[in-house]
Parts: C-alpha cells; structure tokens; sequence
C-alpha cells in the first residue's frame, strides 16, 4: 500500500462505519451495509495477512480467536443440529468480524465517522418510531424488526454515544467540543425515547450497569455527587420505566 492511497482507503473504511451506525435500524436490513463495505476491504486487506499478523498484540490475538472459536462452535452446532441456513448465517458473522478487524488495522478511520454515524443513526430511528407509534397508530415501535430488538439496539446506539463523550471532551477546538458534546448527549438521549416507544423492557435492565462504567470513565470529568445522583436517578428511571404498563 503506497503512501497516497491511504487516505483514500481509510475514507473508504470510514463512509462504512458511518453506514453502519446511520442505516443499521431506519432500513430493511440497514446493518449489512456498512458491515458489507468493511468485509470487502478486509477480504482485499487478507492478501497482506502476513505482515499484518506481525502487529498483533496479545490481547488481539485472544480476540480474534475468541470470534473464530464462538463462530465455528455455532456453525458445527447448526450442522449437528441440521438447522436451517439462518443459523450459519449467525454463526459465519463472527468469523466474518476477524476481516473487518484487519481492515480497520490497516486503513484506520477518522472517528468523526463513527460518531457522526450513530448520532444521524439515533436521530433517524428516532424518527422512525415516532412516526410508527403515533402517526401509524401502532402500539409498539418496531422499525423493521420486532419491538424488543428494535429497542434494545435503539438503546444501545444511545449508550455508543455517551461512550463518545469522552472522545468529544478531548476536542482541541471549544467549539467543535461543545457541538460533538451536545450532539452525542442528544442521540443518547433520542436512542432511549426509541426505546420507550418500542414498549421493550428487558434492555433497562443494563442502565445502572452502563451508569457505573460510564462513571468509572468519566470519574476525572464530574464529581461524585453529581455521578451518584446520577445512578440513583437510573435506578428510579428503570424501575419506573419496567413497571410501566405498555
């Protein structure tokens, strides 16, 4: 790989990764665009397998094999089994994720591209079930799922972004700072809405947890009054949430 052809393709791995987060649930099977775009440069980025594996850290060593143990265990179970091509389909993912791996080792991205994509992505499904649950008359938002995964990955997209904080907290440029901030608060927040509208209730369960990582991260950023007042609020909201007819 030359010198002037990266860039290119690390803006080729970046417009994947913003698919991936943007389209995942506004489309018919969104997720595989972004997914499909980052296998391709992995399967091309394999030719170089040898050099890449040189770079290899211990921990990226014990998670590659993870994913191709967890992947070849699922397809010897569905031949076992004699299940039905859905389930090697699930099973050849995990595999699948060891070129994407590889991809985004070579052609790093910028993270604009990451975090951009889950904020349009939670914006975009967010407008997706309002229009569902109130505009449809629908009784449960489920995008073009169903409802509880719909909410559970409307969830997780918000809980990605507050994981962005931290990056955005880092910008040199106030302003730029300020506006990633109020953006990636904002897909949060619109990733959790999505998930009331769906009437899932299974994913709160994860709030307090999610709440102690962040506050382990963000320990240098906010006081510990304020982090505490925030676990007690998630524990109230979950609780208030589980318990609310649906």
């Amino acid at each position: 790989m030359t010198a002037t052809s990266l860039p290119s393709s690390s803006l080729y791995t970046g417009l994947a990764l913003f698919f991936l987060g943007a389209l995942n649930l506004v489309l018919p099977s969104g997720y595989s665009v972004g997914a499909s775009l980052l296998l391709l440069a992995g399967l091309y980025r394999l030719g170089s397998f040898s050099s890449l594996s040189a770079r290899l850290s211990v921990q990226d060593i014990w998670l590659l094999a993870a994913l191709f143990v967890f992947g070849l265990n699922g397809v010897f179970d569905a031949l076992y089994h004699q299940a039905s091509g859905s389930s090697f389909d699930k099973a050849l993912r995990f595999i699948c994720a060891i070129p994407v791996f590889f991809a985004l080792r070579a052609y790093p991205p910028r993270l604009e591209w990451l975090w951009a994509g889950l904020i349009i992505g939670s914006l975009a499904t967010a407008c997706l079930a309002s229009w569902q649950f109130w505009f449809l008359g629908w009784d449960r938002a489920l995008g073009h799922t169903q409802a509880i995964q719909f909410g559970n990955l409307s969830m997780l997209t918000g809980f990605f972004c507050l994981a962005g904080l931290g990056w955005a907290a880092q910008k040199t440029r106030p302003t730029a700072r300020r506006w990633w901030f109020v953006l990636l608060l904002l897909a949060a927040v619109l990733g959790v809405f999505s998930s009331l509208l769906s009437g899932s209730r299974g994913g709160w369960i994860s709030v307090p947890f999610v709440v102690l990582i962040l506050a382990k991260a963000y320990h240098s950023f906010f006081p510990w009054r304020l982090k505490i007042g925030i676990l007690i609020g998630a524990v109230i909201a979950v609780t208030a949430v589980y318990h609310t007819p649906t």
